[in-house]
């Protein structure tokens, strides 16, 4: 990323397919959102791009999409993931003990 000398950081190629302009933009943010990557950036860009503060109640909508999501994504998504892959490792882990078990009982 190119930094001016005022500290800001200008466009680069990885920002300017984060947009919901189109199915492959709007696929990449929402996949970006999911992994918590800048959202906040994502989140203060789709308020500038809307002029949601001068266009009434857009950044009350906006406001309640990326929070529900957050929320939702976050919190009931990735951990029911999480919790999923953990039960497999430990079924996993306990068949191997205990065909170790009958490997050694058996002797």
């Amino acid at each position: 990323m190119d930094t001016n000398y005022t500290g800001t950081i200008s466009v680069s190629s990885y920002a300017e397919g984060i947009n919901f302009q189109t199915p492959g933009g709007a696929l990449l943010t929402v996949v970006q959102l999911f992994f918590v990557n800048n959202w906040h950036v994502t989140y203060s860009g789709t308020l500038a791009a809307t002029n949601a503060e001068e266009n009434g109640g857009w950044w009350f909508l906006i406001s309640t999409f990326f929070l529900s999501f957050f929320i939702i994504m976050q919190l009931v998504v990735l951990n029911t993931f999480v919790a999923y892959f953990i039960s497999a490792y430990e079924y996993g882990m306990s068949a191997e003990v205990s065909r170790c078990v009958q490997r050694t009982g058996s002797n």
